[in-house]
């Protein structure tokens, strides 16, 4: 019941300060590292033509995740973790906006950057933290979420390049069709004036 109240409170986490863990602030840093680059991110940054990069920040207890689209900066994802006492840590987690206009493809991505791999990846942590598998109902309903938001776009991509192989195949017909013709053509010309003689 925790991880599903979590989830749904992450908006409200980060705002208030985070979730509370009891483990000693190293202790959770350590544990955000091992979370890395989650096995389940990859086939929704696929999905989404995104690139993920994973960076740990061992003097501000912090890691980071940032996505990046053609090469450019859509967003990052942190996590980090502070004392709470002396056995206790928070783990806060919160979505930075990249430095890439928002246009085009980068305005697509990055809100599914903010709010569809932010909950991917707090399920990460969290499950990491309270030591228990990740939800795996959760990922799927997210890549469905994404992969469906990209379906239409990858139609168009699809059509488009159906249609030009078409147009290409009609032009190669035209231009086999106009050589047949031409060498038909060619072939019935006497070779030869004999109206000379």
């Amino acid at each position: 019941m925790k991880k599903y109240l979590g989830l749904l409170m992450l908006p409200m986490l980060s705002a208030c300060g985070g979730e509370k863990y009891e483990v000693p602030v190293t202790t959770a840093y350590q544990t955000l590292t091992s979370v890395g680059t989650p096995t389940a991110l990859a086939p929704i940054t696929g999905a989404m033509g995104v690139v993920s990069n994973f960076q740990a920040t061992p003097d501000d207890s912090r890691v980071e995740w940032k996505f990046t689209k053609e090469g450019k900066d859509v967003g990052r994802i942190i996590a980090k973790a502070t004392a709470s006492g002396d056995a206790a840590s928070k783990i806060q987690l919160w979505y930075e906006e990249g430095s890439a206009a928002d246009e085009g493809a980068i305005s697509k991505a990055r809100p599914l950057v903010r709010d569809k791999l932010k909950r991917v990846l707090w399920e990460a942590v969290d499950s990491r933290m309270d030591n228990r598998p990740a939800d795996a109902a959760l990922v799927q309903q997210i890549q469905i979420e994404v992969t469906a938001s990209y379906a239409g776009e990858m139609m168009k991509q699809a059509n488009s390049g159906f249609d030009a192989a078409i147009a290409e195949h009609r032009k190669d017909q035209m231009d086999t069709a106009y050589r047949q013709q031409s060498s038909t053509a060619a072939a019935t010309q006497p070779s030869m004036n004999l109206s000379g003689y």
